[in-house]
């Protein structure tokens, strides 16, 4: 039974605790909007991606009971809205301080998504221009100057109090702008020497600047009189309102000439902070800008999406975003990710905890099944676990090999019947050549051994390794280097070294294709025997008007000369592939061979390399077989089928999806 295809009706039956819990005492459907659930997710945001850690926990018992432990709404520091770690939304609506009129001084004034018009000059940037370059001077410089800056425009401001001071911080530290320039005003911190007015984002305010300097990459005035205050009016004629406050979104990587330019910036926190003085850690921020993020917040993690809306500062020659003021920053996610531990909802980022048996786990609202990760059912508007899938009367899944008309690398047609036994290109041969399995990894032996026509009968994907290059230093597509071929006789794979001048074919390889090579070195990896170097036949054979004019091993088509397997397997590049279902107990010969399995995932689904994670699965004879996939659509208790090579890993017989085209989870086939 899918739990995933159940009627509601059928839900409130099977987890009848947790209905109970609600007040819900029948199965009839319940009223979902009595049931005092919190706000859904805003539909604009990106839906989550498939099991984030979990790792499923056994799942799969049907009696288990479930029940919500705390629903309740976050706190007011946490989001409004729930966006799993890793994501950031895809509409951005956070402006900061610019929060509008009415709002608590020292915020704001109107966002300005452009800049403002060059006419615009109030003179501040002829003060900037009394500063010498930046090169020139010490980190801590200053000069003494009388110039006066006119109805510039408040962008930023300082918190309005300090730990330690009874005024208002915010009227001594600030940022201005006009349409040619941003500064700092940073002004000591006494009462005749700030604004005798409360200083508020978007006001228009003139003063005469006394003292400039730098403070690292940070031009400032740092002294200043004569303070007036243009309350209400348009800080130049250009502007269709008072207040607007100009916040640039940069697309290129910033320098030191944005300093203190108003941005907002929206990224993920990448890696690990690092101590950057005092009590400040420096995160990286990822994206195309590549900046770095110097806070005191102590409880962020790798994955917390933050937006950024304030002046850009730096420190040595780099730029970075400080957030000297806490109302800069909105960071998304806050509190335990889904399936980390919680005692109630307020420990978790979406607001929602659950307990199942023993174990209590954030989980979140839904509204439908593509709301939640894989693995996980929407029931009663939470993503539950799920308890498995069906595996399907008729299996019909074929793998890569979607004939003529496949993109890419998949091709070739599924057949179940063995190859003719006359199909003999002599693979047995290479495979009796292959070392002896004493060790992991034996030495490989040199041969030369003609197989003049056999089936590729599996690829790796056609996506490149960014960590393997050829001899040119150039990407290789994975399929170039990793496949398996097979004939009448027998199946084995080659695994080429690509970065070996000549190594790989000069052809693309593709499942179904019929090719010829000379095998000269054959080598063993846990057991399995490899062709590890070859040299490579020519796939072309030249134009025919029939077949006595092709090159022996060759067939006359439409396509003019083709190389042919066997008359019942196929010529070109749509040969048959012979694929075994097992009705035996799996062997040794059997490595390398195409076979197609179905089956339930069991276990934990344990991490087993990269991201890849293994399961068993009991395939009816024998041991149960090791599955190992990357596919997050994997999950414990689901039905899967594989198309693909059998392989072995430290004597285990092994699916190893290296091709996520050779795996199918049944039931899991949704649109997010």
């Amino acid at each position: 039974m899918n739990i995933q295809r159940l009627s509601l009706r059928s839900r409130c039956c099977l987890l009848l605790g947790i209905s109970i819990f609600l007040g819900i005492w029948g199965c009839d459907d319940p009223d979902l909007n009595s049931m005092m659930m919190p706000p859904q997710p805003d539909r604009a945001l990106p839906k989550p991606q498939a099991d984030r850690g979990r790792l499923d926990r056994g799942v799969p018992a049907r009696d288990r009971s479930v029940v919500e432990v705390d629903a309740a709404q976050r706190d007011a520091g946490k989001p409004q809205v729930f966006v799993p770690y890793g994501q950031c939304p895809e509409q951005v609506t956070f402006t900061g301080q610019v929060t509008g009129v009415g709002s608590p001084i020292p915020n704001g004034g109107a966002p300005l998504f452009l800049p403002y018009e060059r006419s615009y000059d109030t003179g501040l940037n002829d003060v900037y221009n009394r500063l010498p370059p930046r090169a020139e001077v010490e980190d801590d410089f200053s000069i003494s100057v009388d110039m006066q800056v006119r109805r510039v425009t408040v962008v930023a401001t300082r918190p309005k109090r300090g730990e330690d001071i009874s005024f208002s911080v915010s009227k001594g530290q600030f940022w201005v702008a006009d349409g040619r320039r941003t500064m700092e005003v940073f002004l000591p911190l006494m009462t005749n020497q700030v604004s005798p007015f409360e200083i508020r984002v978007g006001q228009a305010i003139s003063f005469r600047a006394t003292k400039i300097g730098y403070y690292g990459l940070r031009p400032q005035i740092q002294a200043a009189t004569d303070f007036m205050l243009h309350e209400g009016e348009v800080a130049h004629p250009t502007f269709q309102q008072a207040g607007l406050v100009s916040i640039r979104e940069p697309t290129q990587r910033l320098t030191v000439d944005d300093v203190p330019e108003m941005v907002r910036v929206t990224g993920l926190l990448e890696g690990e902070a690092q101590r950057c003085g005092g009590e400040f850690s420096c995160w990286q921020m990822g994206g195309d800008l590549a900046l770095s993020y110097r806070t005191k917040e102590e409880d962020l993690r790798p994955g917390t999406c933050i937006t950024f809306v304030g002046p850009v500062s730096g420190f040595g020659d780099q730029v970075q975003l400080e957030a000297f003021n806490p109302a800069w920053v909105y960071r998304y996610q806050q509190g335990a990710d889904f399936e980390e531990p919680c005692e109630t909802g307020t420990d978790c980022a979406s607001g929602v905890c659950i307990t199942l048996e023993s174990e209590r786990f954030c989980s979140q609202n839904c509204v439908d099944e593509s709301d939640c990760p894989a693995r996980y059912a929407c029931t009663f508007d939470r993503c539950l676990p799920s308890f498995g899938s069906e595996c399907p009367e008729i299996i019909t899944f074929s793998g890569q090999y979607d004939g003529a008309e496949a993109m890419g690398v998949n091709g070739g047609r599924l057949s179940l019947a063995p190859y003719p036994e006359e199909f003999d290109s002599d693979i047995r041969t290479v495979i009796a050549q292959a070392p002896t399995p004493s060790v992991e990894r034996p030495e490989p032996v040199t041969v030369e051994i003609d197989l003049n026509a056999v089936v590729v009968t599996s690829t790796h994907s056609d996506l490149p390794d960014f960590a393997v290059t050829d001899a040119r230093g150039q990407n290789v597509a994975a399929s170039q280097y990793r496949f398996t071929v097979a004939d009448g006789t027998g199946s084995i794979q080659v695994y080429l070294d690509p970065g070996t001048a000549g190594a790989t074919p000069p052809f693309g390889v593709k499942a179904g294709m019929v090719i010829g090579l000379t095998a000269t070195r054959i080598g063993r990896r846990q057991g399995r025997p490899q062709i590890v170097q070859a040299v490579w036949h020519p796939q072309n054979g030249g134009s025919c008007e029939q077949t006595e004019g092709c090159p022996d091993g060759f067939s006359c088509t439409e396509a003019g000369c083709e190389r042919i397997a066997h008359p019942e397997v196929g010529v070109g590049t749509n040969a048959l592939i012979s694929v075994f279902e097992p009705d035996r107990e799996l062997e040794t010969t059997d490595l390398s061979r195409i076979v197609r399995i179905s089956g339930t995932l069991q276990g934990e689904g344990e991490r087993c390399g990269s991201s890849f994670r293994c399961w068993s699965l009991d395939y009816g004879f024998g041991d149960p077989i090791v599955v190992r996939t990357a596919r997050e659509e994997a999950y414990t208790g689901a039905c899967v089928t594989f198309v693909g090579p059998l392989s072995v890993y430290e004597g285990r017989f092994q699916l190893d999806v290296a091709n996520p085209d050779w795996l199918q989870v049944h039931g899991e086939e949704r649109v997010d």
